[in-house]
């Protein structure tokens, strides 16, 4: 599940 968390995190700061 640390895939998943990597690519939330990822999708958070392109959103910001």
């Amino acid at each position: 599940m640390l895939e998943v968390v990597k690519l939330f995190k990822c999708l958070r700061q392109s959103h910001l």
